[in-house]
């Protein structure tokens, strides 16, 4: 089993980043994710952190992967709530026998449905917020398996590829600005295995 934490600041590609991983991941090693040895850099040198092309994934209907992509977006619980997904991460998320979180209703505005997570299979976990002193050190208990990626870019480019992305998120822009602020100079400032930093409106680099 291995843990993949991914953070980084708002629009610097973290999911983008996150989702070419896991399917470059089922592609190379659809049969033994559970058993892999995560390399010090996911991709291949000179890549520059781009995720490959998308291309179609090797598994039969029905077939359920060795490994979950989870995305913190699914439930912070509104848009001042990264401090507590970054508890629910290292809570309940990374618990080692009924891991899960509680997704949030983000047109309700207000908690949803509760989603099960399979113990002792594989994660990529990305999302502002996921890399801290307690869900490192909750991602270690599990396994020894743990590779932590920091993602991050000057604001005007960022600002540009999330409001391009969602311009719904403009009038929170400075909200959620201040609250990754807060977390990278509090228990987020945890070093990363691999900082990575973008220089364009494609990817980190």
């Amino acid at each position: 089993m291995f843990i993949i934490l991914i953070d980084g600041q708002s629009g610097a590609g973290k999911t983008t980043y996150a989702q070419g991983l896991y399917e470059r991941l089922l592609r190379e090693h659809p049969d033994t994710l559970n058993n892999l040895s995560i390399p010090h850099d996911p991709w291949a040198a000179g890549s520059c952190g781009n995720p490959p092309t998308p291309e179609p994934l090797n598994t039969s209907q029905g077939d359920e992967p060795e490994l979950q992509l989870i995305h913190l977006d699914d439930f912070y619980p509104g848009w001042g709530g990264l401090q507590a997904a970054t508890r629910m991460l290292a809570d309940t998320v990374l618990d080692p026998v009924a891991p899960g979180y509680r997704r949030w209703d983000w047109h309700n505005d207000q908690p949803g449905e509760w989603v099960s997570l399979k113990p002792q299979v594989s994660m990529i976990i990305e999302g502002s917020g996921s890399l801290s002193r307690d869900t490192l050190r909750a991602a270690r208990q599990l396994t020894p398996e743990v590779l932590t990626i920091r993602i991050t870019g000057d604001e005007e480019l960022r600002r540009h590829r999330a409001l391009t992305r969602d311009p719904f998120y403009e009038p929170f822009w400075e909200m959620w600005a201040e609250q990754e602020a807060a977390h990278h100079s509090g228990e987020g400032k945890t070093p990363a295995d691999i900082e990575l930093h973008i220089t364009d409106t494609q990817g980190p680099c």
